[in-house]
């Protein structure tokens, strides 16, 4: 059934309100900090937390999603701890990043939209300046620019067009402000 413990220090202050089964915390309830702020508010299953909204230390903000003991299992939103202003958003597999990802700056502007394989960066993605502009768009291998590509300046000019190796164009076309261009074989 349904418990409710409090801190031993203040017994106005709950610890948590959470439904047991077996002596186990199982199904929804809300776990608290001494000072009386959330941790974690959502689901639990055989004594771990598995889905719902897990609260920040220091300030009200957290992350939302699914979680599977303890570890982020599907799609999770993060926020910034001083603004709360969302930090990325995609899809967790045993606690790494598997799949389609949108990052952002604190400013709100995208940095990142493209995918991961276990936490790296790999497959088609883009990069973005603070200003919102295009970085880098293209294929990514290991977290660097691997394969076809395109980079641009911070005021949204081309610079390099190609094929790209561990991070460096190694074939294509470099763009210089006075009109002229090399060509990379």
């Amino acid at each position: 059934g349904r418990c409710k413990r409090f801190y031993d220090n203040n017994e106005n202050t709950l610890e948590f309100d959470v439904v047991f089964k077996n002596n186990k915390k199982n199904g929804k309830g809300k776990v608290f900090f001494a000072c009386g702020q959330p941790i974690l508010n959502g689901t639990f299953l055989n004594g771990k937390f598995v889905k719902g909204k897990k609260y920040n230390t220091m300030t009200d903000c957290y992350q939302q999603g699914h979680y599977n003991y303890g570890l982020r299992n599907g799609f999770v939103k993060e926020f910034y701890n001083m603004n709360c202003k969302l930090s990325s958003k995609g899809t967790y597999v045993n606690g790494l990043k598997n799949g389609f990802f949108t990052e952002y700056f604190e400013n709100g502007n995208i940095s990142y939209k493209g995918y991961y394989k276990d936490n790296v960066k790999e497959g088609r993605g883009k990069t973005y300046y603070t200003n919102g502009n295009l970085k880098y768009t293209g294929l990514f291998h290991c977290d660097l620019y691997h394969g076809k590509g395109k980079y641009y300046e911070i005021n949204g000019r081309l610079l390099e067009s190609g094929l790209y190796f561990q991070g460096a164009l190694q074939k294509g076309t470099k763009y210089f402000t006075n009109g002229e261009k090399t060509i990379l074989i």
